[in-house]
């Protein structure tokens, strides 16, 4: 039924787009059933035209899991489209102002002090998006005409954000007030990241980076900090659509809607700062790209399985068990008879790298920062070793310095820390014995490393 139902949609998106040669556009980005368009609607521009990347990702998706081909011609060229004529980002890869000077609809507003402080935007998610999508439409068709202007893009939204952590702005534009993220560009800029990689272009040592930092501590896990900060705040009668029940339990899992570089919750100066906390865009991305990043550790390919993310996992083919970032250890408890690649942090020399097969020391051969072994038998342990220090940066964010600890990729210090809610309390993390917890992953009973 989830086929047929896809099915129906794309074909759905194929009736509204308005197709002309080799490019595509959608004329509105809200219709309402059974809405007309004629050909001639005047083409999209900027974030009306950048709402499209959603349907782009949708298509490249439908195309690739059920061989639609459909799907993958209209996301070909609801891409050309896109790149070429949107008006979005530019051909250096840069992010344009989310509205034609005509187009522009009012003064983005500073929250903190009511102030009119951006005469046009510039929404890091909207464009980030954009560019996860190519990526999407690239690794679905295999075309892979705009991969270098994906890269351009992803470079300049970079440089724009906290590499070393994966603090990424909510806008660009209107600094140098101080300004949240949002987990939605954290998430595209992992997932865009991890796709570049598998792409053959790079970037694991950014994924990994942004998802062992920022990108988990966005989540909610634990709610008893929200009923204590809220002791102060006035009661209020919910409306009839609203509720007061254990809804701090209900949005474990969630993701900060808008957290700054040290705190889950932030906004400086505003007077009910609960305004804002979750808002769930934030947590269908950040689960997302919790699965990228998931699906993402392993790659088996014609009898090679490569170790590309240094996080636990459990597989076929092999269990990943990390001792990072209690020790730089990793064990690999192989399954099935395999060729084996284990890609090596960048923070590490090669040549303090040892590796063990069983317990025993032993040779291996380099294929860039990959570990190689030929034909590892089925129940071998394999294992690498190397040092994992702590390393002190100075960091700029939003006009404050912060001097940040880092153990491997892993922060394990932020000051100043946050005050609402403080990020990145991992003091635990600086141990050197490795914590375990017992858990069940799949059909597996075992210990793994408790981070």
């Amino acid at each position: 039924p989830w086929r047929n139902a896809a099915i129906k949609l794309t074909d759905g998106l194929c009736r509204i787009a308005i197709i002309k040669g080799d490019k595509a556009y959608m004329p509105a980005y809200v219709v309402e059933p059974g809405q007309t368009f004629p050909d001639d609607v005047k083409p999209p521009k900027r974030f009306t035209a950048g709402t499209t990347s959603w349907i782009i990702q949708g298509h490249a998706q439908c195309g690739r899991m059920l061989d639609y081909t459909p799907s993958l011609e209209l996301a070909g060229k609801l891409v050309n489209y896109m790149v070429n004529d949107a008006d979005w980002l530019d051909e250096e890869g840069r992010f344009l102002a989310d509205f034609l000077p005509e187009d522009y609809i009012g003064d983005f507003v500073d929250l903190a002090t009511g102030d009119s402080r951006q005469k046009n935007p510039i929404h890091f998610h909207a464009h980030a998006n954009t560019i996860m999508a190519v990526l999407e439409y690239i690794q679905a068709s295999g075309d892979r005409t705009y991969l270098e202007w994906a890269k351009k893009c992803y470079a300049y939204a970079r440089n724009e954000g906290e590499a070393l952590m994966g603090w990424f702005p909510e806008w660009i534009s209107g600094k140098p007030y101080a300004q949240t993220s949002e987990t939605c560009q954290v998430a595209d800029m992992v997932t865009c990241a991890l796709k570049l990689s598998q792409l053959g272009e790079n970037r694991w040592d950014d994924a990994e980076r942004w998802i062992r930092n920022q990108l988990v501590e966005s989540q909610l896990v634990k709610c008893d900090w929200i009923y204590h900060e809220a002791e102060d705040l006035p009661e209020t009668q919910p409306k009839f659509n609203e509720t007061v029940d254990r809804v701090p339990e209900r949005n474990v899992g969630a993701f900060a809607g808008w957290p700054s570089i040290n705190d889950w919750v932030w906004y400086p100066g505003h007077p009910h700062r609960w305004t804002r906390g979750i808002m769930h865009c934030c947590t269908g991305n950040g689960a997302r790209a919790l699965f990228y990043a998931w699906d993402s550790i392993l790659d088996f390919d014609q009898g090679t399985l490569a170790v590309n993310l240094l996080l636990n996992r459990v597989s076929t083919w092999a269990d990943v068990e990390s001792h990072l970032p209690y020790t730089g250890q990793v064990d690999i408890r192989i399954k099935q008879t395999i060729n084996l690649k284990i890609r090596i942090p960048d923070y590490v020399s090669l040549n303090e790298v040892t590796c063990k097969i069983n317990e025993q020391k032993s040779e291996v051969t380099w294929e860039d920062r990959y570990a190689c072994f030929d034909e590892v038998d089925r129940d071998t342990l394999v294992t690498i070793i190397f040092p994992l220090n702590e390393k002190v940066e100075k960091i700029w964010n939003e006009g404050q310095k912060y001097t940040v600890t880092f153990k491997g990729y892993d922060v394990v210090e932020i000051s100043p820390p946050g005050v609402i809610h403080p990020l990145y309390r991992r003091d635990h993390y600086r141990e050197t014995t490795t914590r375990f917890k017992k858990c069940e992953l799949f059909c597996f009973s075992g210990l793994i490393p408790d981070i």
